[in-house]
């Protein structure tokens, strides 16, 4: 006789892997607004990120005057800093950054629990890795300030 499927499940779902899967969903997230400015190569251009971690994964979108961009990364947190490494999408290929798949960097300092001061790296890392060799890759780089809301 062979065991009813929906038994089964009961099985998996009543063992500690549901929890486990769920705890995700119930940490805490922060939203972040940030506003920040490019510190090499095109000083001049403002940008605007919005950021949302949960746990230790973050997705964010951004836009500056050329180019817009959108990602994923993992956070890391130290006390007041907050390390990030992850993967960024640039719409639009310039000067500063010459392929759209780009990797991010981001260091932040929390001062309270809504202002957090911030440098967001992205880069192709084609001179440090040689990854991707076909365009420039000066790396955009923004200092900037941001308020979570949660």
């Amino acid at each position: 006789m062979t065991a009813h499927p929906l038994r089964s499940w009961r099985r998996v779902l009543g063992t500690p892997f549901l929890p486990g899967l769920l705890t995700g969903f119930f940490v805490p997230a922060h939203n972040t607004v940030v506003i920040a400015t490019a510190v090499q190569y095109a000083p001049s251009q403002k940008a605007l990120f919005l950021r949302r971690r949960q746990g230790p994964i973050g997705v964010f979108v951004g836009a500056f005057p050329k180019s817009a961009v959108a990602g994923l990364d993992y956070n890391y947190k130290l006390g007041p800093v907050l390390m990030g490494l992850g993967g960024a999408y640039l719409t639009h290929t310039t000067f500063v950054n010459g392929t759209n798949w780009n990797f991010e960097l981001r260091l932040a300092y929390v001062f309270s629990r809504h202002f957090e001061a911030l440098w967001t790296h992205f880069s192709n890392c084609k001179q440090i890795c040689g990854f991707d060799r076909s365009g420039p890759n000066l790396g955009w780089e923004f200092l900037g300030i941001g308020y979570r809301f949660s």
